[in-house]
């Protein structure tokens, strides 16, 4: 899984709701391995779940993942361009 992420360039999600936690920081180890690149995020549904960020964030300190790989810690100019190079093929999608 995670070469193939890799491979495509898509980030693997961290998620930080305690109950959709699938992937830990033992497995988000691998995806460092690998070369990875990661979205953090709480999963929240209402405001009182936004704090569960920081549960995502510790796993990701916990497995090592390096900021320059976490897209949401990027700069928006990096972030948009990383998202364009995603664009299909003739698409005129704009970010």
């Amino acid at each position: 899984m995670f070469a193939a992420a890799r491979s495509a360039n898509v980030a693997i999600e961290i998620d930080g709701d305690p109950s959709r936690q699938d992937l830990d920081y033992d497995l988000a180890r691998r995806g460092v391995d690998a070369g990875c690149l990661f979205a953090l995020d709480s999963d929240a549904h209402s405001t009182g779940e936004l704090r569960y960020a920081e549960t995502a964030i510790a796993h990701a300190r916990l497995a090592g993942v390096p900021p320059d790989r976490i897209v949401n810690c990027w700069p928006t100019e990096r972030l948009i361009e990383w998202l364009q190079s995603r664009a299909s093929p003739g698409s005129r999608r704009t970010v």
